[in-house]
């Protein structure tokens, strides 16, 4: 007895098409009814990321998605009102904006009219025009968000970080990138040092605040105390951060990847009282800072030895700084040590 594909159970079907890249995911439900009715289980296209140019209106496009189970969606252009998609997509989890920067806080707040309980991640990154306003919406019908993306966001203030302190307590992972009018006073709310107004962001876990010029050790005071969950720190390019920060920061328990990447004034000063704490780091990133040296190859190896990355981009290191220190680095798997200053250790890159 010949058997053929087509004599295969749709679920047999759906099994094999989730394996099929979205563009081939499409083209089998072209190919005939079977092949159309097993493509549109939701186990095939289960975790895709729908990406859209919102241009003209369609009105087969939501229902399309929501038959398939689809509720990620990117909007690659945004020529349509944003109230559109939401009205369109009522259970939608993920909706990532980055680019669309024609985005307004009229736009973002016409479509946020009611809360919406599905949404757990928001990308606004490089939205330009978005502001605290904005915000004020986010925090007040978005209160299941866990990832909150605002890098490039230049018009978030202090105030914009109050109100997110005041509404989003589930929040994982906020993203703050070159927000440069954010300053200690915001990290203060974030981490619910002003528990009258707000209850503070206190379950984050992943932070990004590269670029923020206006902080300072106070905002690493404020985090050490209020986000005690935090794993993963980012404070490349703060120049306002120094060695007395890392004090702060050397007990953090939970902290397992920082990255002072250009921190100017972190010196080997700063590296020892990170060593001298409780710190389980298992990712460090100090390149570009000037003033690291040997001296805080021998203070990693005393007391971060447990580090798997490790970069040291044009730090003042030399040959004989890097073996003593791996003598002690059993658990290192990458060790990045490239781009050096004349007179340092050759440049053999990893």
């Amino acid at each position: 007895m010949e058997t053929h594909i087509s004599c295969l159970f749709p679920e047999i079907l759906a099994m094999i098409f989730s394996y099929l890249d979205v563009r081939d995911k499409g083209r089998v439900a072209q190919v005939c009814t079977a092949w159309r009715d097993a493509s549109y289980h939701k186990s095939v296209w289960r975790g895709v990321e729908a990406k859209l140019h919102l241009r003209r209106a369609n009105p087969s496009l939501f229902p399309s998605l929501q038959a398939r189970g689809i509720r990620r969606v990117q909007i690659l252009s945004l020529r349509r009102s944003l109230s559109y998609v939401i009205q369109g997509m009522p259970n939608i989890e993920s909706l990532n904006l980055s680019g669309c920067y024609n985005l307004t806080d009229n736009g973002l707040g016409h479509a946020f009219v009611q809360e919406i309980p599905s949404l757990r991640v928001l990308n606004l990154s490089l939205c330009k025009q978005i502001t605290d306003s904005s915000l004020g919406r986010i925090a007040q019908y978005l209160k299941n968000l866990e990832v909150l993306e605002l890098g490039g966001c230049s018009n978030i203030t202090n105030t914009g970080l109050l109100l997110i302190a005041w509404g989003l307590h589930r929040l994982k992972s906020l993203n703050l990138r070159s927000c440069r009018h954010v300053s200690d006073v915001g990290i203060g709310h974030l981490a619910g040092m002003t528990r009258s107004a707000a209850e503070g962001c206190l379950n984050l876990e992943y932070l990004t605040l590269q670029d923020c010029q206006k902080l300072t050790d106070l905002s690493l005071k404020h985090i050490s105390k209020g986000l005690t969950k935090l794993k993963v720190l980012n404070l490349s390019f703060c120049g306002g951060i120094s060695d007395a920060g890392m004090i702060h920061l050397s007990h953090m328990t939970s902290l397992w990847s920082l990255n002072l990447r250009s921190c100017d004034n972190i010196s080997d000063t700063g590296i020892m009282h990170l060593a001298m704490g409780t710190l389980r780091l298992s990712g460090l990133d100090v390149s570009f800072c000037d003033k690291i040296g040997d001296q805080s190859l021998a203070y990693i190896a005393q007391g971060l030895y447990q580090l798997k990355s490790l970069s040291l981009c044009s730090c003042h290191i030399s040959d004989d700084g890097i073996n003593r220190m791996v003598r002690q680095m059993h658990e290192l798997r990458t060790l990045n040590i490239g781009h050096f200053k004349p007179g340092t250790v050759a440049d053999d890159g990893k």
